[in-house]
């Protein structure tokens, strides 16, 4: 049943429209009538119907008004407009409070009101199937990260073929033809921890796999997938004389690494599968490249074909391969030189990368040394989320730098500005957007589009970095901007409320004075008088 309200301050009128139809035959029911306006809108807030009908002529408020406070009150509520005037100036107000419909009450039949009356169900149940079908899809967008990833485990799983398709179907994954080529794609340290923390690693790999996904909409075909730390990008294609896969794969890792150095100051390297695979083959292929993960641990190029990469390790036992290197490493540190600990750790990775030692081995006994160190030193609490970051490191390099970056702690040397420096540069990113759109309504979404990131990761990122809401950030960067307007005497507050973006001078002053802790007026008269 769809509940009805009556409108109208001439009360026959009122029992002419109850008896004009049989209202439950129509699935409605009248929920409540009123002769004044007054008592309209205390009843509407108590029953919150579907749909009112109203005449427009009354006293102290009239309908059009009415049924603007009643739009404020329940958005959904439609409205059909009774009145005795055909003047065409009533009928168009009536059309920009987005009424159903406006009858003219001489002319009015029961045919004609059943008319509108249909036509207001119709649109009520238009908004419940739409608001379902956005509320369907949202709860799909939010959760589209856990659907991939079980897509994924069936990937790697290696399912039946006609049920993968349909699984990629379902998650508006495009795999319309029958070849496939592989890569996978790891962050690389080396050239990340000069600008960030590893403690930012975590959050750094879901900014690229966003950026990753955002680029792949530009690139028919790629699909890509989180892999433990790592990215794997799955491109199908059609096989035919004028299309290269392999190099539309590589121009794609290509665009994703500048665009996570432009926006993230990050760097990545790939590595490219170059087999031709149907989607019966895909599976173990992916677990195929997870088992060789390491095959370009010492090779030093971004994006490398497997074949380029693989690498035979000599499997030899590195804590005896490596003992001279490590005791003199750990004596160097004892000693608190500087100098000698850093050319101590440059031959120990010498050496291993001209053994071509088992990487495996070569993390795992770079972990237990690093151990060591911290135990023997007073300097340090062992912080676990640095032993995660360095036995997942992925490249010679980065093991190697995750250990300089310990030892330069260790030592006393490390430099603290260089983090606040990279902080402050990527607020001043910002700020300038901020002020190239100081007239605008900015929101996190715009600022996150700007610097390419998904708008959740950037507000929990930003949240991060100033410890403090966007909306905040915006208000309190508007009101400094404010204050420096109010110290010029042609500056009105009416002025400085609309170029900031305010339009209601209201809720300036409300902004204002909650950032200041004072009125606009209160600080321009204190800029005036020069307190």
């Amino acid at each position: 049943m769809f509940k009805i309200m009556l409108i109208d301050d001439d009360v026959p009128m009122l029992k002419v429209l109850q008896q004009m139809m049989d209202w439950e035959q129509l699935s409605l029911s009248i929920i409540g009538s009123a002769y004044s306006s007054v008592k309209a809108l205390q009843m509407f807030k108590e029953l919150l119907p579907d749909i009112v009908i109203t005449d427009i002529g009354m006293p102290q408020m009239d309908g059009l008004q009415l049924s603007a406070e009643f739009k404020k009150i329940k958005p959904s509520v439609r409205i059909i407009f009774l009145t005795c005037h055909e003047d065409f100036h009533y009928a168009k107000k009536a059309l920009a409070m987005n009424a159903d419909d406006y009858l003219i009450k001489d002319e009015l039949t029961a045919m004609q009101l059943e008319k509108s009356l249909m036509n207001s169900i119709q649109s009520i149940q238009s908004t419940v199937t739409m608001s379902e079908q956005i509320s369907y899809r949202e709860q799909f967008e939010r959760n589209i990260d856990l659907f991939k990833q079980s897509f994924y485990q069936r990937l790697l799983a290696g399912n039946p073929a006609h049920l993968l398709l349909e699984y990629a179907k379902q998650l508006e994954i495009r795999w319309e033809y029958p070849m496939f080529m592989i890569a996978s794609g790891t962050i690389s340290l080396a050239g990340t921890l000069q600008k960030y923390s590893y403690h930012d690693i975590s959050t750094l790999r879901y900014g690229i796999y966003n950026i990753a996904q955002e680029l792949s909409r530009t690139y028919d075909g790629i699909t890509v997938f989180a892999d433990q730390g790592e990215w794997a990008i799955v491109l199908n294609y059609r096989q035919s004389l004028a299309f290269n896969a392999q190099q539309y794969l590589h121009r794609y890792l290509q665009m994703l690494e500048e665009n996570c150095e432009q926006y993230l100051k990050v760097k990545l390297r790939f590595v490219l599968f170059t087999n031709k695979l149907e989607i019966e083959q895909l599976g173990g292929a992916l677990r195929q490249m997870q088992k060789e993960k390491y095959y370009a641990y010492y090779v030093d190029e971004p994006i490398m074909t497997r074949e380029a990469a693989k690498l035979k390790p000599k499997y030899g036992d590195s804590k005896i391969l490596l003992q001279q290197e490590r005791n003199e490493l750990i004596r160097t540190v004892q000693a608190q030189q500087t100098e000698q600990t850093i050319a101590s750790l440059d031959k120990l990775f010498q050496k291993a990368r001209a053994e071509q030692l088992d990487p495996i081995e070569l993390i795992q006994d770079c972990s237990r040394t690093m151990r060591l160190i911290e135990m023997q030193s007073s300097k340090s609490t062992i912080d676990e989320r640095y032993y995660v970051c360095l036995d997942t490191t992925m490249h010679v390099e980065d093991t190697k730098m995750l250990m300089a970056m310990k030892l330069y702690t260790l030592l006393g040397n490390i430099r603290t500005q260089t983090s606040s420096r990279s902080k402050d540069m990527k607020l001043q990113e910002i700020d300038q957007y901020l002020l190239a759109h100081l007239s605008e309504n900015v929101t996190s979404v715009d600022v996150a589009q700007y610097l390419y990131l998904n708008p959740s990761y950037f507000s929990r990122y930003f949240k991060r970095l100033t410890d403090e809401n966007f909306t905040d950030y915006v208000h309190r960067f508007k009101m400094k901007a404010a204050m420096r307007m109010l110290e010029y005497p042609d500056e009105t507050i009416e002025m400085i409320s609309l170029k900031l973006g305010y339009s209601d001078r209201t809720y300036f002053t409300k902004v204002f004075k909650k950032y200041i802790e004072m009125t606009p007026g209160e600080y321009k008269s204190k800029m005036s008088s020069g307190l």
